[in-house]
């Protein structure tokens, strides 16, 4: 396993002032004329000139792809490139992720808060029993598999064959879930503006590239979603697209932005089975 793909038991950071007040669909878009009312808005509806304008930019960057010889070395060397990028930025790049406990509220129980939560790393719970391994102590576990500071919620796809691996990681963190447990997964978007943006000579395959400093990025569908997660014997709770409308206020922008944000549970044990 490459080694900027991370696992690590994390203790629940709890809000003072509870979850926050602006979950997804918070902001719907009604009126054009309030567009840079916020910077941000909910479940944007793209039209069909959009739609075709994003598919076509997606294919012109896509063209002109990096030869087969060199594509080796973006696995290879992987862990190069992650090595380089965070002593660069640190952990100044990606910023914690508070809002995921507005986007995935099981993260946040109801009975959770004044609870025994463990400590991680410091081999000591807060109620004063040491822990065995990180979190033993804790009210509920939370497992991220994420890359660099562990900020991240899921396994950033940087290989050349991002299906053959992604199924293989997504069927082993499945064998670790109890039965009706829940798995969370947020990541790129066909489309987003991050993928459009590319320029050509970036591209592996098709929908997956490559950044100037060798990192990569793969941009989902919902049906890829799905796929990966069936395939691995989840069933869906929930699979949508966030579609998102970004609003630069100052320079007048407006940006399309897309997530793939899913929930997947393994199935309950059937009482002839118990």
């Amino acid at each position: 396993m490459r080694r900027f793909v991370k696992l690590a038991v994390c203790a629940v950071r709890l809000y003072s002032g509870g979850r926050p007040p602006v979950p997804l669909g918070g902001r719907i878009l009604t009126d054009p004329d309030d567009i840079f009312q916020h910077n941000m808005w909910d479940h944007v509806q793209w039209t069909e000139e959009e739609r075709e304008k994003a598919q076509q930019k997606a294919e012109e960057n896509s063209k002109e792809k990096i030869p087969v010889e060199e594509q080796s070395k973006y696995d290879r060397e992987a862990h190069k490139y992650w090595d380089r990028f965070y002593e660069m930025h640190q952990s100044k790049f990606f910023r914690n992720r508070n809002w995921l406990f507005t986007e995935f509220p099981e993260l946040l129980p109801p009975d959770a808060a004044g609870t025994c939560t463990g400590s991680l790393g410091t081999g000591s719970g807060p109620c004063g029993e040491p822990d065995t391994f990180p979190g033993q102590h804790a009210a509920f576990r939370i497992l991220e598999v994420g890359c660099g500071v562990g900020n991240s919620v899921f396994p950033i796809i940087s290989t050349i064959s991002c299906s053959r691996r992604a199924q293989g990681v997504l069927k082993s963190l499945a064998g670790q879930l109890k039965h009706g447990g829940i798995m969370l997964f947020r990541d790129y978007g066909r489309y987003d503006l991050s993928q459009l943006r590319f320029k050509k000579g970036q591209c592996l395959s098709e929908n997956f590239y490559t950044r100037q400093d060798g990192t990569c990025v793969y941009f989902f569908t919902k049906d890829e979603v799905h796929q990966l997660f069936s395939n691995a014997g989840l069933e869906e709770l929930q699979n949508l697209e966030d579609r998102r409308l970004q609003v630069n206020r100052g320079k007048k922008v407006v940006m399309h932005r897309v997530w793939m944000q899913s929930k997947y549970r393994k199935p309950y044990l059937s009482p002839a089975s118990v």
